[in-house]
């Protein structure tokens, strides 16, 4: 995870990886800003094929596993999952799990980090009751559900996930724990970006906002 030891007083302004980010540049807001500030080598979040990776999103670092990097041990022991301990559900922006819209898990077929644009990422797992609960499974699948290939297999709602991946691709090959690469389209992004097809070099880049 980028920024994973950023504290409130590593920038001149609060950066921490749970601040929001809104109205801010893009500079600001890719990455979170946390680009000079990388993963430790040895350390990563495994997705298990065919099982469930489950990631911790909190309010602060103290609310979570993590909480020996933080100023403080506050997680909740009468309700482990609680997101925000000591504080209203309105603190994760929302009035209800009928209100949350979800989080999603993507990946670039980039190894540096700083070559990764925006459109380069594809989403392969969504919990859409993200950011509800502290501990949150996100379901890695294999078989007649392996990534890259997207498709209705993949229960997706209707809506913006259909457009970008359908209309992304020429060819999309059959699910397959072996499939090809999806065949992206040349076309052109709002950003000015051409699609063309990444080499398969897979490294994690990202991460899940506390908000």
């Amino acid at each position: 995870m980028y920024g994973f030891n950023v504290t409130d007083t590593t920038f001149p302004f609060d950066n921490r990886p749970v601040t929001p980010i809104r109205d801010r540049t893009f500079v600001d807001w890719w990455f979170h800003g946390h680009l000079d500030y990388p993963p430790h080598p040895t350390d990563f979040f495994e997705l298990p094929a065919g099982r469930k990776a489950t990631a911790e999103i909190a309010c602060d670092k103290g609310a979570t596993s993590y909480h020996a990097s933080a100023p403080a041990d506050i997680r909740d022991r009468n309700n482990p999952d609680n997101v925000c301990p000591g504080r209203g559900i309105e603190a994760f922006h929302t009035t209800g799990k009928d209100d949350v819209t979800g989080c999603a898990l993507a990946i670039a077929y980039e190894s540096d980090a700083r070559k990764v644009k925006p459109e380069d990422f594809a989403v392969f797992s969504v919990n859409q009751t993200c950011v509800w609960t502290r501990f949150t499974d996100f379901q890695m699948f294999e078989g007649a559900f392996s990534p890259p290939v997207y498709n209705d297999m993949y229960n997706f709602l209707d809506g913006a996930q259909n457009d970008i991946f359908v209309d992304s691709y020429d060819s999309l090959p059959d699910p397959s724990p072996v499939a090809l690469v999806p065949i992206l389209a040349n076309t052109t992004m709002s950003s000015g970006y051409d699609t063309t097809a990444q080499g398969l070099v897979v490294k994690s880049i990202g991460y899940v906002d506390g908000y």
